[in-house]
C-alpha cells in the first residue's frame, strides 16, 4: 500500500503542476479526481489502522489524525514495552528466551491445579427463594435468536483489539447481513451441544505493568485478547444471565452487576471512618486482598453451586 501511495501521490502532483499551467482534458481532470479518490481511501485506511492501534476512542470525527494515533500508540507501546523481569530468586533477567521462562513458570505455579478439600455444600444451604425457577431456567436454555445475537454483535466496541484470528467487531458490524446466518447456525450448534468450541478458543496473552518500572512478575496484569468470535458466545450467555443474575447475588457486592457500582463501597467505607473518628469510638480498619480470588477456579465447585442453585434442573 505505502508504495501505490508514493505513486499515486506523484501522479497526483504532476497533474497538479499541469492544472496550474492550463485546462487539463478531460481525461486529464477525470483521472486527477481517480487520483484524488483512491488517496483518500488509502489516507482513511491508514487513519483507521492507526487509531486501532492507539486505542483512543476519544476523537471519532475530524481532520485527519494519522500522526497523533500513531504517537499515542509509540507512547502506549514504551509504556507497555518489558524490558527485564525479575525472577523469583530475585535474579533479573534482560534476554527474550529468560523472560518468557520466568513468565512461563509464574502462571504454571499461579494456575495449577490444587486438590479439594472435602468442604461441602449442605442439601439445605440454599433458601427456596434463592434457587432457579423453571421459567428463568426456560430464559436461559432457549435456542438463540438472530435478533439476540445481533444485539451481542452491536453492543461490543468495534474498534477493540482483535484476537489471534485478526478479525474485529467491526468486520462483525459491517458485513453482518453476510455473516449473520453462519452466526446463527454455529449458535444452534452450540445450542446442541454440536460445536467445537476449541477450534474458536484462542487467545493472545499480555502483560501490563500496574506500575512504572515493574519487575516482579506480580507487578503484571496479564490480558488476553480472544478471537471475537468467541466473545459473541461468552456476551450471549452472559446477557442472558444478567437478566436473573440480580436476584441470585445479594445487595452486599457493589460491582460487577448491572446497575451496581462499585464507588458505593468506596462511599460506605469512607462514612464509616468518618463516623467512627467523629464519635470517637475505637475501631479496626481491615483491608483484605482479593487477587487470588479470580487465580484459581475450582471448576468442580462451580459446577456444584450450579446444580445446587437448580440452573437446568430440579
Amino acid at each position: 500500500m505505502n508504495k501505490e501511495k508514493v505513486v499515486l501521490a506523484l501522479e497526483y502532483n504532476d497533474l497538479e503542476k499541469e492544472m496550474e499551467s492550463r485546462i487539463l482534458s478531460d481525461q486529464e481532470l477525470l483521472r486527477f479526481k481517480q487520483v484524488a479518490k483512491e488517496l483518500d481511501k488509502i489516507w482513511a485506511l491508514e487513519e483507521i489502522k492507526a487509531r486501532q492501534r492507539s486505542r483512543d476512542r476519544n476523537i471519532l470525527e475530524g481532520d485527519r489524525n494519522t500522526a497523533y494515533f500513531q504517537a499515542v500508540a509509540n507512547q502506549r507501546s514504551r509504556k507497555k514495552r518489558i524490558e527485564v523481569l525479575e525472577g523469583p530468586n530475585g535474579l533479573v533477567e534482560d534476554q527474550k528466551a529468560g523472560m518468557l521462562d520466568i513468565a512461563v513458570n509464574f502462571y504454571k505455579k499461579l494456575f495449577a491445579r490444587e486438590e479439594r478439600g472435602s468442604v461441602r455444600l449442605a442439601n439445605d444451604f440454599w433458601q427456596p427463594e434463592d434457587l432457579i425457577t423453571s421459567e428463568e431456567n426456560d430464559l436461559l436454555t432457549m435456542p438463540f435468536t438472530e435478533k439476540e445475537i445481533k444485539e451481542v454483535v452491536f453492543s461490543c466496541y468495534a474498534d477493540g483489539a482483535p484476537g489471534p484470528d485478526g478479525v474485529s467487531f467491526m468486520f462483525y458490524q459491517h458485513y453482518w447481513v453476510i455473516v449473520k446466518a453462519d452466526l446463527l447456525s454455529m449458535f444452534n450448534n452450540f445450542h446442541q451441544g454440536k460445536l467445537d468450541l476449541h477450534r474458536l478458543n484462542f487467545a493472545l496473552i499480555t502483560l501490563i505493568p500496574k506500575e512504572e518500572g515493574a519487575r516482579p512478575m506480580k507487578k503484571f496484569r496479564p490480558i488476553s485478547l480472544i478471537n471475537c468470535s468467541f466473545k459473541i458466545f461468552s456476551k450471549a450467555l452472559t446477557m442472558r444471565l444478567g437478566k436473573v443474575i440480580d436476584r441470585l447475588v445479594s445487595p452486599q457486592p457493589s460491582a460487577f452487576i448491572q446497575g451496581r457500582y462499585i464507588l458505593e463501597s468506596v462511599v460506605i467505607a469512607h462514612e464509616l471512618v468518618h463516623s467512627v473518628h467523629k464519635d470517637k469510638e475505637p475501631g479496626c480498619i481491615i483491608k483484605l486482598d482479593y487477587e487470588k480470588a479470580y487465580d484459581r477456579v475450582s471448576w468442580e465447585f462451580l459446577f456444584e453451586i450450579l446444580e445446587s442453585r437448580c440452573f437446568n434442573s430440579c
